[in-house]
């Protein structure tokens, strides 16, 4: 076919190629660093001069697949690794807010006056609530001298609101570790606990006897602690540098003097503050688990220690007692001078010399401190927890609930369709009238 050199070219063909050689500079022009040619050929994009044939593409690696175990192990380390980015993220949010709030209160504090900054005294609010250790005083403008020495203590966290979180006496919780225990686990914030009590009686030397029934001996003591409460034996250790965050304190009615004792600094041979509800192992018997384990079975019961070995006192030899201990029944107490994490001093006064530092606790309370924004979010971090907990609890009771059922149809409790149980009572509810005898 002849084609004059003046009139445009009509074959097909041709037109396709030069409009597929038009699109290849395109790209080419585009895509600069990659042979695009190679690439419409199905060839690997590459440079053929660069390219390196030691490296396997994904189609010829010999690298195996992982396994099941191998998968869910490395899940596992990805999720630890996330929680513990999660944990320092949090911590962090806690410090800054800490901080902005320190500053935030500092600012309050001081004034300008005269062209000089004064610093006020910050009082609590403790709003509406009432307190047995602070009755409130004659005059209504102003409060107890004891809470406002406890609260020159720190101001910054004591000179703000309070908020009643247990209360033995005014608020009808009772004398009751399991509910102290309730109140106060989760709760995140600071916190001042507050016991009164008197020496006792069983501890009292033999001319003393009277010592327990005379109201010029009540003991009135607490701590506050900037953390958590800690329920597996862990450790409360100082924090910051201007305040630690656990420190004792005695209140003296007679010269509404308040006595502190603070943690000793670190040192290579002492460790700081700490403050635990201590577990302890102890053997009881119960009725409905004699079924189930032939007598015997291991729970634990509660106590609040502060400062010693008290965390590792059951395994190590050279174990000291804590400063402060209230036991679980309220009841043989006891605050000693001396302790080796905290400063010496005497937090009974010398009211209980004659009961060897023992007494026995009437009176608790805790208050959560720090401002009314503290103490909601820690409210708020108090009732997640205790979520998580109920649901823990629901999950591990539907797991006990479907063994005793196994276990009472395997020992014939449970009646068949053609047969009945022992005493003549069939069908699947045949075994309730065995359970009345059994404690479940």
């Amino acid at each position: 076919m002849t084609v004059s050199s003046g009139s445009p070219c009509t074959d097909p063909s041709l037109i396709d190629d030069q409009e597929a050689s038009l699109l290849l500079a395109r790209l080419q022009s585009q895509f600069g660093d990659l042979n695009v040619n190679s690439f419409l050929n199905g060839s690997s994009p590459t440079n053929d001069d660069n390219y390196d044939s030691s490296i396997p593409n994904d189609d010829d690696s010999s690298y195996e697949e992982p396994t099941a175990e191998e998968l869910a192990a490395w899940q596992e380390a990805q999720f630890q690794n996330g929680q513990r980015k999660l944990q320092s993220q949090k911590a962090l949010a806690l410090m800054e807010a800490e901080e902005r709030r320190r500053k935030c209160q500092s600012s309050q504090m001081q004034h300008p006056v005269n062209g000089e900054t004064v610093t006020f005294t910050m009082t609590p609010d403790l709003g509406d609530e009432s307190s047995a250790f602070f009755p409130p005083p004659p005059a209504p403008t102003t409060i107890h001298p004891l809470l406002q020495t406890l609260v020159e203590t720190n101001p910054e966290i004591l000179g703000t609101t309070w908020k009643n979180l247990y209360s033995s006496s005014i608020n009808g919780d009772g004398l009751s570790f399991r509910t102290l225990e309730e109140r106060v686990r989760g709760y995140n914030g600071p916190m001042v606990f507050l016991f009164g009590g008197v020496p006792s009686p069983s501890y009292c030397l033999p001319n003393a006897d009277d010592a327990a029934h005379d109201e010029t001996k009540r003991v009135s003591l607490g701590f506050f602690t900037a953390g958590e409460c800690s329920w597996t034996g862990e450790l409360f250790r100082s924090s910051g540098k201007d305040h630690p965050s656990c420190f004792l304190f005695g209140l003296d009615y007679d010269t509404n003097n308040v006595t502190i004792i603070r943690p000793k600094p670190k040192t290579a041979n002492a460790t700081q503050s700490n403050l635990s509800f201590h577990p302890f192992a102890s053997s009881v018997v119960s009725k409905s688990q004699s079924i189930h384990e032939k007598g015997h079975m291991t729970t634990t019961c509660h106590s609040i220690q502060i400062g010693g070995n008290a965390a590792s006192s059951s395994s190590s030899s050279s174990s000291q007692p804590p400063k402060l201990h209230i036991s679980e029944s309220f009841e043989h107490c006891r605050a000693l001078p001396y302790d080796s994490t905290f400063e010496h001093g005497d937090l009974l006064l010398g009211k209980c010399n004659d009961s060897l530092y023992y007494f026995d606790v009437d009176c608790i309370e805790v208050w959560g401190v720090g401002g009314q924004n503290v103490i909601e979010e820690a409210l708020v971090a108090q009732e997640k927890e205790r979520g998580v907990r109920i649901a823990c609890l629901e999950r591990v009771r539907k797991v006990l609930d479907k063994r005793q059922f196994l276990e009472d149809f395997e020992n014939g409790l449970v009646g068949s369709r053609a047969g009945s149980c022992v005493g003549g009572a069939g069908g699947l509810f045949g075994h309730a009238g065995f359970g009345k005898d059994r404690d479940i």
